[in-house]
């Protein structure tokens, strides 16, 4: 149960990776077969007299791989776990519906991210008395900043007010902001349907509300 536990773990982690190399393909495909060939020992472990074993299925009919064995006019038998646990056909459309969906976002966020990033940069550390948190190289378009004399909940109320969505407080980060020397601050994130023209728009808007809290 424990080797179950962590197949499981790293079957969730291979999903969430953004490509699908033959490696991670292997990998998934041997966990799927171990976790199959569980199923199977406890089939001879426990003989029919186990209640998952013998049980039958929770709900019906058969799909792609099927939880009928044999069909008769007077009874039906199962086929082995877990496929009997498994039944209608599996979800093919909304699968290949995703990995369109993922190659769509990974196309747009590569021609958009890195122009619209550089840019709001340049216009967000352009307002009098901002501190911009973290210089990496290579960042995604999501800014953490803190303005001199404006407390971020009370800018992200303005702007509220103004259209303008964005986070404030210690973003369940506290241990950075302890390191920061700060108790929390505001973060705006860009992305591929947001264009230089809102850039504008939120740095008008900071200004503005720079004014008017201060």
């Amino acid at each position: 149960l424990d080797l179950l536990e962590k197949d499981n773990q790293r079957l969730r982690t291979l999903l969430k990776l953004k490509t699908a190399s033959s490696q991670n393909l292997v990998s998934a495909a041997v966990i799927s077969r171990r976790t199959r060939d569980f199923w199977q020992q406890l089939d001879l472990n426990q003989g029919s007299n186990s209640g998952i074993v013998s049980g039958d299925p929770v709900m019906g009919p058969g799909g792609l791989l099927g939880i009928i064995e044999t069909v008769t006019m007077t009874e039906s038998t199962w086929t082995s776990i877990p496929h009997k646990f498994e039944p209608g056909s599996p979800m093919a459309a909304q699968v290949i519906a995703l990995a369109e969906a993922v190659n769509y976002l990974e196309t747009c966020l590569e021609k958009h991210d890195n122009s619209l990033n550089e840019y709001s940069l340049e216009k967000m550390q352009s307002i009098d008395g901002i501190s911009v948190y973290g210089n990496a190289p290579e960042r995604t378009p999501i800014i953490s900043f803190n303005i001199e004399g404006v407390h971020s909940l009370d800018l992200a109320h303005f702007l509220d007010y103004e259209g303008i969505t964005i986070r404030s407080g210690h973003h369940c980060c506290q241990p950075l902001m302890k390191a920061l020397d700060i108790t929390a601050c505001a973060r705006v994130s860009f992305y591929f349907y947001n264009n230089a023209e809102e850039v504008d728009f939120l740095v008008e808007k900071i200004n503005k509300a720079i004014q008017v809290i201060k």
